[in-house]
């Protein structure tokens, strides 16, 4: 008897509990999916593919405080130079819903090599902190908007340029 009652009171305490939603693995998913096809879609330099990931009021803010609107960052994005050695991974930290919108901290850590001045090749890693905020648009999560808060710029592992946002 007294195991079915500690049973029902664990149980009543876990469904007045609230969710977090860092714990959902479906949203989750649903946001290592979006940063995937956000991924593919700058590598492709697919402009369709991108737009359908940005909402239409979509705003982007680098570290050093400036920003740019879709169209702008799109066309950025299909003028860069094709790296075949540059590798790239999205690590979500924390994942916050709020009402209708959610709120993604996520870090990117990009690598590739340079060849500098002397012929020698230069191991490069930018590693960036942003906060991004998403919202539900007929079905489909749309970035509203992207802030970098941090970049390191690292050469053969060592910090060459490490910049926060002031806000």
């Amino acid at each position: 008897m007294n195991k079915l009652v500690v049973l029902c009171f664990i149980s009543f305490f876990a469904v007045l509990t609230p969710t977090n939603a860092d714990d959902d693995p479906t949203l989750r998913r649903v946001f290592e999916e979006r940063y995937a096809a956000m991924k593919s879609a700058m590598a492709d330099r697919d402009v369709n593919a991108l737009s359908r990931l940005l909402a239409p009021d979509f705003i982007s803010t680098d570290v050093a405080g400036r920003t740019e609107n879709a169209k702008e960052m799109i066309s950025r994005v299909k003028s860069s130079a094709f790296d075949p050695r540059r590798t790239g991974q999205t690590t979500i930290h924390s994942i916050k819903l709020k009402g209708t919108a959610v709120f993604v901290e996520q870090s990117y850590d990009m690598k590739t090599t340079r060849t500098a001045a002397d012929g020698s090749l230069l191991n490069v890693e930018l590693i960036t902190v942003s906060e991004d905020t998403w919202i539900k648009s007929k079905g489909a999560w749309l970035c509203q908007s992207t802030a970098t808060n941090k970049a390191d710029y690292l050469v053969n592992g060592r910090v060459a340029a490490h910049q926060i946002r002031q806000r």
